[in-house]
């Protein structure tokens, strides 16, 4: 008696059509899903540059008219005092994206402008973030060592609890003249 046998070959991967197909489309996805990765990464990229911009636009406006102060005093036009009275006045009442706000801090961390009146006057130079970073401190040595910069912290919106804090980013920026 003979034997007869049949021996069967296992197809190679995606030897199939249907396999193949679901291979591009596996393919297709990740490809896309790494496309919407790299967009939004230049996205949040090109947000974060343009918030920069904004901070340096509204802080260098707020020292225009810091300086535009100090020159009417270095005229004689006005006296010193009331110079900084005027120029505290300005800047006070600047505003930029609804809630957002300008305030000035002395060489000793005291709070010399904020739109709060009840802050001015105020030591702020142990404030500090959930995290332990003391922000006001940061502000004047950056102001200090290069004069302006960028200082990122965290730190609770108006009313939230202090357990939640927020991202912020400030721009900040050195008046020699009245430190």
């Amino acid at each position: 008696m003979t034997a007869i046998s049949v021996t069967r070959q296992h197809a190679p991967f995606l030897g199939s059509i249907r396999a193949r197909l679901l291979g591009i489309i596996a393919l297709f996805g990740a490809g896309l899903v790494a496309s919407v990765a790299v967009f939004a990464w230049f996205d949040a990229r090109d947000i974060y540059a343009g918030r920069q911009d904004e901070l340096r636009t509204v802080i260098d406006a707020a020292s225009k008219v810091v300086q535009q102060q100090y020159d009417e005093f270095k005229k004689g036009t006005i006296s010193e005092a009331e110079a900084q009275q005027r120029a505290k006045a300005s800047l006070r009442a600047i505003r930029y994206n609804a809630d957002d706000y300008v305030f000035a801090q002395d060489k000793d961390i005291v709070l010399v402008v904020h739109p709060r009146a009840d802050l001015e006057g105020k030591d702020v130079s142990k404030e500090h973030t959930a995290s332990g970073k003391y922000f006001f401190a940061e502000f004047k040595k950056v102001a200090d060592e290069q004069g302006q910069g960028f200082v990122s912290y965290e730190y609770p919106k108006p009313g939230a609890a202090l357990d939640q804090p927020s991202p912020k980013l400030a721009y900040v920026k050195l008046f020699a003249p009245w430190q």
